[in-house]
């Protein structure tokens, strides 16, 4: 029997975290980017080639976050270069980009994405968290070199947030991230790692949003996949747990997750369950450009934005579509960072796709954007510069094709991002309202490449909740 939907009110977020941070260049934070402490050796001292040694690079968000050199025969690790959140900013040495991996962690020559962490020493092993097929998890890796993919008993429902190891090496905890539970604290001895099945010392410390989970319905997630381009993709799909997918026509909400360096797995998230208790579903697309799946796959929207994720996520809607499970005239763009500008080019791209849309703090104008936001060396790298190159920036520039815009579009922005700066997005509005769009501008003072303010979280949810009702069909024609 399904108990009747209860609509998740917006104020519930306070004490919680709204935001986790997207991955990646492109997405959300609520601490200053982290900066590479310099190497104790000099650039052209270290030996990168020793024979006893085996190096883990592990970076998140396309950048470094440490470099271990684990010594095989003393079986210990140290800590080469790390990250410093509060430092001052130190170039990265020449020798450690020799090894960079965008987002993954490269053990003695093998690469793996990752999410970024450290390492735990047990035994004579290391045990990391990578990413895997849109999937957090984690690997024990030899001083040998080899890794071997363990903890079989986390499926791939729920993400791995966190993983620590108790200084006797008997015990391990790890974050795990369920859409219908939370994300708690689970312990397991280390010995049960190798486990298939969920073995009996796993047990869960803490229960931080029960208050929350027991008085409302959180949703259920399913992974779908697509074809875009002879790729097969995949992505989330989040629902009500009284809402079945094959009874078709639900509205459907298209979150697209930042980076664009990053990928999307079940988690548990306020805004999705703010959403799918009013009806919603919620489809997180992995799209071309992010990670988990090699090199190749990251690679295909280096330098090209507004191409291979344009094409993946209108090809996963349509999939959606196809099954009889969204109605197509009421999908609504979502989306934060990268997510934003992807919605940029969506509006501008496939203007039929959604509803109506909701782009916060994005780049719309990759020309103007440039010396003007905290992203120019990565920008210059990705495109050149654009005084030497402008069709590269004018072909990933949204502005440019701002004359199709036909979607009702809800704007955000901080005052003080310095990542996607607030102009960029005065400038996609203006070029709606100028095309007589409906359009509305958001900028919330002091506010950073997030919304960190309870107060100013509430709101900003609630804005977007508004904005889709506003111009959603179904609700138009029942008033």
């Amino acid at each position: 029997m399904s108990r009747p939907r209860s609509l998740l009110p917006v104020a519930a977020l306070v004490g919680l975290l709204l935001l986790s941070g997207c991955a990646g260049l492109f997405g959300g934070g609520s601490v200053p980017d982290e900066q590479l402490d310099e190497a104790p050796a000099g650039d052209d001292d270290y030996d990168w080639t020793a024979e006893t040694d085996v190096h883990i690079v592990v970076t998140e968000n396309a950048r470094f976050r440490a470099v271990y050199r684990i010594n095989r025969s003393a079986q210990d690790s140290v800590q080469l270069f790390r990250r410093d959140p509060f430092g001052g900013r130190s170039p990265i040495p020449v020798s450690a980009l020799r090894y960079r991996y965008p987002n993954g962690t490269v053990v003695n020559g093998t690469e793996f994405d990752a999410r970024g962490g450290g390492v735990e020493w047990v035994d004579g092993s290391i045990y990391t968290r990578i990413a895997d097929e849109s999937h957090t998890r984690l690997v024990r890796v030899e001083t040998d070199g080899s890794a071997e993919r363990v903890f079989e008993a986390q499926g791939r429902d729920r993400a791995m947030v966190g993983f620590d190891v108790a200084d006797y090496g008997a015990t391990a905890v790890t974050v795990l991230s369920e859409p219908e539970s939370g994300t708690d604290l689970y312990a397991v001895d280390v010995t049960d790692l190798d486990a298939a099945a969920e073995p009996d010392s796993l047990r869960r410390l803490t229960s931080v949003n029960e208050s929350l989970t027991d008085e409302f319905p959180m949703p259920e997630a399913r992974r779908v996949e697509w074809e875009s381009d002879g790729w097969t993709l995949d992505g989330v799909l989040y629902h009500g747990p009284d809402v079945d997918p094959d009874d078709g026509d639900h509205p459907l909400v298209v979150a697209i997750h930042g980076g664009p360096m990053s990928y999307d797995e079940p988690v548990f998230s306020f805004g999705h369950a703010a959403l799918t208790s009013r009806g919603y579903l919620v489809f997180r697309p992995n799209y071309r450009g992010g990670t988990s799946r090699g090199r190749e796959f990251t690679a295909e929207l280096s330098g090209k934005w507004g191409t291979a994720e344009v094409d993946d996520i209108a090809a996963g809607v349509e999939s959606l579509a196809d099954r009889g499970w969204v109605d197509p005239d009421r999908v609504f763009g979502h989306g934060f960072s990268y997510g934003g500008i992807a919605q940029g080019f969506l509006v501008t791209q496939e203007p039929d796709l959604f509803t109506a849309a909701a782009p916060e703090h994005g780049i719309y104008d990759l020309r103007s954007a440039f010396g003007t936001d905290d992203t120019h060396v990565w920008l210059e790298a990705e495109f050149g510069l654009p005084w030497e190159d402008p069709e590269a920036y004018a072909s990933s520039t949204a502005m440019l094709d701002a004359g199709n815009i036909e979607t009702p579009l809800l704007v955000m922005a901080g005052g003080e991002d310095w990542r996607c700066p607030p102009s960029q997005s005065e400038q996609l509005y203006v070029a709606a309202r100028k095309q007589g769009v409906d359009a509305e501008l958001v900028v919330y003072p002091d506010e950073h490449h997030n919304i960190g303010d309870p107060d100013r979280a509430i709101h900003r949810l609630e804005k977007i909740l508004g904005w889709y009702e506003t111009h959603d069909p179904a609700i138009e024609a029942a008033d």
